[in-house]
């Protein structure tokens, strides 16, 4: 749908969705963001100049210029983390309508479809378009009170939302990497996961994580009569932690929890297991006692959240249900004892105090989720006995 001259684009574009019916389909956990591996460029926007847009069915990029002809170039503020914008065409679709013609005033250069997400593409990710290759950059894609402007309050107050940032619904920046031709129709592909480096932060350790407490120590600090294992209730959320596959961590601020998926992101529904254990919960009091107040060592341990909260069979036991944030859950009858892993990261002491039979009975180790109804936790929220 090349264009013969550029557009201007103002006002209004099209009669825009309310809030609740825009987030009925985008925030539902059922939503299909697009592919996670390799994705399709739809449409092409170049941007010369201030509300210009012209549609080209391909655009030559390189590092210096960007997308050539889009003005990135010409901007003072420009930076490297903003060279080309994207955006997932299945989002504006659902804001914008079929009609690709409605879809360049929302001023990105690509709309791809593919699942640009946090979780799939972090930054750092390297991906190929066409024969050109870029990085997802630092820059945080934020709606503006443009796009407000063309597709009403009610869709920028959406993609600005706390969940639609993690899923990344106003879209992301590349960096160019390798310079080339996009073409409309072209495959996007990642080809680098910083996720998978050895180097990288979320790498889960292998060894030990800190130099272990003696054993003796410990079953004296958490099984004296003195330890306070938390409050009864409410509780609170300290840590989230992802777990997208078997060798990696992501701490995050807030993370979307339903029945179908367990804690979106964290690889429960890929690993096909059962119901019993899709979200692992340890208390904060004691994990601190075995990695220390540094808690970039807490989350080799393997659970999903940490709460300052008594988790044992007395104050929790099997079947009681919690709210956390706006989600809700049930205690299973899960046993989450400590593994091999466990013992390396902590030291073996701390592995035979927390499978102690004292130590199960107040559950040291922690406890399990199951998902009862969907919603969104986050750091800091309250952990309520409901039931």
């Amino acid at each position: 749908m090349a264009r013969s001259k550029d557009t201007a684009y103002v006002d209004q574009v099209v009669t825009p969705i309310p809030y609740a019916e825009l987030a009925k389909v985008l925030l539902a956990p059922e939503f299909d963001y697009g592919p996670r591996a390799v994705g399709r460029v739809d449409l092409i926007v170049l941007r010369p100049d201030v509300n210009l847009r012209k549609v080209v069915p391909e655009a030559v990029v390189d590092v210096e210029h960007g997308i050539h002809g889009s003005g990135w170039v010409k901007r003072e503020e420009r930076g490297l983390v903003d060279q080309i914008c994207v955006m997932s065409s299945r989002v504006i679709r659902e804001i914008a309508g079929d009609d690709r013609k409605n879809w360049p005033p929302a001023g990105d250069n690509l709309f791809v479809d593919m699942d640009l997400s946090k979780k799939n593409l972090p930054v750092g990710t390297r991906v190929r378009i066409g024969n050109v290759e870029a990085v997802v950059t630092t820059k945080p894609h934020n709606g503006c009170v443009k796009f407000s402007k063309r597709y009403g309050m009610d869709a920028l107050k959406l993609v600005n939302s706390p969940v639609a940032k993690q899923r990344r619904l106003r879209g992301i920046y590349f960096s160019v990497v390798k310079p080339g031709v996009v073409k409309e129709g072209d495959e996007i592909m990642k080809i680098a996961d910083p996720r998978k480096s050895p180097t990288a932060e979320d790498a889960e350790p292998l060894d030990a994580v800190v130099p272990p407490v003696p054993y003796e120590v410990l079953r004296k600090t958490l099984l004296g009569p003195d330890f306070a294992h938390g409050p009864a209730s409410p509780g609170r959320v300290d840590l989230i932690v992802l777990r997208p596959s078997l060798n990696e961590r992501e701490v995050v601020g807030e993370a979307v929890m339903s029945p179908e998926h367990g804690l979106h992101g964290s690889g429960w529904a890929e690993d096909n297991r059962g119901m019993g254990n899709q979200v692992c919960v340890m208390s904060s009091s004691v994990i601190r006692a075995i990695a220390g107040d540094d808690k970039k060592n807490w989350a080799p341990a393997g659970d999903n959240l940490f709460v300052d909260m008594d988790l044992s069979k007395k104050n929790l036991p099997e079947g009681t249900k919690v709210r956390l944030g706006s989600a809700e859950a049930v205690v299973t009858t899960d046993v989450h004892h400590g593994c091999t892993k466990f013992g390396k990261r902590y030291g073996i002491g701390a592995l035979n105090v927390v499978n102690s039979a004292e130590g199960v009975e107040v559950r040291l180790r922690g406890i399990h989720f199951q998902v009862l109804k969907a919603g969104v936790v986050k750091e800091g929220d309250q952990v309520v006995k409901i039931e």
